[in-house]
């Protein structure tokens, strides 16, 4: 993965797709179109924080490299991030594995176009939940670098999906 960010840098560069901007932005950005294509599960807040950019400018740059070099990426899938929540609370293997079911059926009943990483985290903390394990919301949404708002308004709509594990438990 490492060698392919090497080479959209060094064809963003050669080719003068973005003339003015700095050098480790665009290296940075050609990182995170190598991410997308692999399937790594990098969020582009992530991504500027260790290259000490703005994420603005980062995700501008990554849309100018994607689209200048008509490189087609996958969109972010939501469950590779339940893995990383879930493994980041320290949630139970069975809870992560709930999680990602939750993400592929709240995918599938339409769910798929809110952020990847706010489904993640909603599905996390309902699996858990779900799974009789004790988590609060801020912990999870902290974990995911979402608000917790955002969090309970993705869980909101995740609980009818789990509806049928745990009938008897007050979610709210």
């Amino acid at each position: 993965m490492a060698q392919r960010g090497v080479e959209i840098c060094c064809s963003v560069v050669s080719g003068r797709l973005l003339r003015r901007q700095p050098l480790p932005l665009i290296a940075a950005s050609s990182a995170y179109v190598a991410c997308r294509e692999n399937g790594t599960p990098v969020t582009i807040k992530e991504l500027a924080a260790e290259a000490h950019a703005d994420p603005k400018e980062l995700g501008r740059c990554y849309r100018l490299i994607r689209d200048g070099l008509q490189i087609s990426v996958p969109a972010p899938n939501g469950t590779t991030y339940a893995w990383r929540v879930a493994s980041k609370i320290s949630a139970s293997e069975e809870a992560a594995n709930l999680s990602v079911e939750t993400v592929r059926r709240a995918v599938a009943k339409g769910l798929g176009d809110r952020n990847p990483m706010t489904l993640a985290a909603a599905a996390v903390y309902a699996a858990c939940l779900a799974n009789g394990e004790a988590v609060n919301q801020s912990d999870v949404a902290e974990a995911a670098g979402v608000s917790v708002t955002a969090l309970r308004g993705c869980a909101k709509q995740i609980w009818p999906i789990l509806a049928g594990l745990a009938p008897d438990r007050d979610h709210s």
